[in-house]
This record gives C-alpha cells, sequence and structure tokens, in this order.
C-alpha cells in the first residue's frame, strides 16, 4: 500500500531482503562510500507513523533527492530498509 508520496509500504520480511542487499551493495562498494557521503545534503521529514518513518535526502546541490526509509525491527531499533 503507498503513502500519499507514493512509497510503498514494505513488509518484514521484504525490509530484510532490502537490508541484506544493500549491505552487500555497501560491503562491494566502500571504497566509493566516502563520495557518496560527501555529496549528501539535507535529509527532510516526509511521513512518519508508529513504526516506519520517511525522510527525503537530497544531494549537496539539492538537484537530487530520495527517499530514505527507516522501520523498527522486533527489537524497536530504526534501521534503513530502504534508499
Amino acid at each position: 500500500m503507498a503513502n500519499e508520496k507514493g512509497y510503498e509500504r514494505t513488509s518484514k520480511d521484504q525490509g530484510e531482503f532490502v537490508a541484506d542487499a544493500y549491505n552487500i551493495l555497501f560491503n562491494e562498494n566502500s571504497s566509493l562510500l566516502q563520495d557518496m557521503v560527501s555529496d549528501t545534503g539535507q535529509m527532510s521529514l516526509e511521513s512518519r507513523d508508529e513504526n516506519r518513518v520517511v525522510y527525503e535526502l537530497s544531494n549537496s546541490a539539492g538537484t537530487i533527492s530520495y527517499p530514505v526509509v527507516f522501520a523498527r525491527d522486533e527489537n524497536g531499533n530504526w534501521k534503513i530498509i530502504a534508499f
């Protein structure tokens, strides 16, 4: 089910799959992470509910933005499940 911004809500299983995929991606591209972080701009809150928060992350020039979705895990910790 999509929210007002069109972001799809994912199930816990999909969130875990996405987190695992990003873990692999970041490990394989660790040499590029510094460049990625240096181009990071503002992060603004788009929506939130009890177990999910969506931020919009822009590049430093403010010309590109994309959602970063956090969800609570079974221990109540916030984890990035998609971006």
